[in-house]
């Protein structure tokens, strides 16, 4: 019988150190990077974790009726880790927990709607995609590894717990490069508009 209950945890929070200004309300091919990533989640219940700046974004944005929830991360320099741990805590009980980041522009609902589905039909209690081996999103923690989320310290790193040890882990093989492409640099961002108006086949 298929499990129930995945809730997404969108991280919309990070500081942007590296693109040296906030980088969620960039557009690409008509589309900000905040609202992409909503829409890739849009089919399954989410929370979003927002800093000051994203969520003057959010309220911009056109937002899915599955939206459930918005946590405010009031420490953002505190890393991923910290907006992990606030979403988790922000959802239903007993659900299991995807995190998803908004930076992944290419990021599709198809690949979100697979994912979760593997999750459901399986016995893992971590699965993600992976493109030629290399990991992507979302990456779903079963309700026993949302435990030990919701209690890491803060900069713990979420690459950790997705690669614990004695865990049950199904990954998820897609053929996306997509799916890996997300923006940090300037560069990364005349990339990705490059590969959303040409459609280059790769990143």
């Amino acid at each position: 019988m298929p499990r129930e209950g995945v809730t997404l945890v969108l991280l919309a929070a990070g500081r942007a150190k590296r693109m040296g200004r906030p980088k969620l309300d960039l557009d690409i091919d008509g589309r900000t990077l905040l609202q992409r990533a909503l829409d890739a989640c849009a089919r399954h219940p989410t929370i979003v974790v927002v800093s000051e700046d994203s969520a003057a974004v959010l309220r911009r944005s056109t937002v899915p009726p599955t939206l459930c929830g918005v946590v405010r991360q009031l420490h953002p320099e505190q890393g991923l880790a910290s907006s992990a741990r606030l979403g988790a805590k922000a959802a239903p009980a007993d659900v299991a927990v995807g995190i998803v980041l908004a930076d992944r522009p290419f990021l599709r609902a198809e690949i979100v709607d697979r994912t979760v589905a593997r999750y459901r039909e399986g016995a893992a209690e971590i699965v993600y995609p992976v493109v030629e081996g290399i990991p992507a999103h979302p990456v779903i923690f079963g309700p026993a590894m949302r435990a030990r989320l919701e209690s890491c310290p803060d900069g713990e790193s979420l690459q950790g717990l997705r690669d614990a040890e004695g865990v049950v882990v199904e990954r998820v093989a897609i053929d996306d490069p997509g799916a890996l492409f997300d923006i940090d640099t300037e560069e990364d961002l005349e990339r990705a508009r490059m590969w959303a108006e040409h459609g280059v086949a790769g990143p």
